[in-house]
């Protein structure tokens, strides 16, 4: 009987040895599928990140191109400005009378109102192609992410 009862025992020491390590391996399977769906959510994440830093770059690139282009833009202003205003001077002095002085005055202030009229249509265009160029770099940087290995 003491044959049998430790034959016993040690039956059930081996079915709950062979329990424990399925148990392990189930519970190793778990950890292992966890561990590969935390890789993959992070490698999409750093995907979308890598995005957003892209299509911020770009529009930083576009608001500096944008702002070169509006300095540059002022400073030609600034210089056709300066240019209308000495020729008005230099006209003004040869002014003989009322009528001229104010033909003169008409034509200094319709070209200064053409001039700054010109400047704000390249704004409003300079910033119509910003937000286009914008507009397009961040849909090429969204299906360059979905398009990306490990998505």
């Amino acid at each position: 009987m003491a044959k049998r009862s430790s034959s016993a025992s040690r039956a059930n020491r081996e079915l709950s040895d062979n329990g424990a390590r399925q148990m392990m391996g189930v519970a190793n399977i778990g950890v292992d599928w966890f561990r590969e769906i935390a890789d993959q959510g992070l490698n999409q994440s750093k995907a979308v990140l890598d995005g957003y830093l892209s299509i911020g770059k770009k529009a930083f690139e576009s608001v500096d191109r944008q702002a070169m282009d509006v300095n540059s833009r002022s400073m030609l202003v600034a210089e056709e400005t300066l240019s209308n205003a000495f020729d008005f001077a230099h006209k003004l002095v040869s002014v003989r009378d009322p009528q001229q002085l104010a033909t003169l005055q008409s034509e200094f202030a319709s070209r200064q109102a053409e001039i700054f009229a010109d400047q704000m249509k390249m704004l409003g265009r300079n910033a119509v192609q910003s937000g286009s160029d914008f507009a397009q770099a961040a849909r090429r940087e969204a299906e360059r992410s979905r398009t990306r290995p490990g998505r």
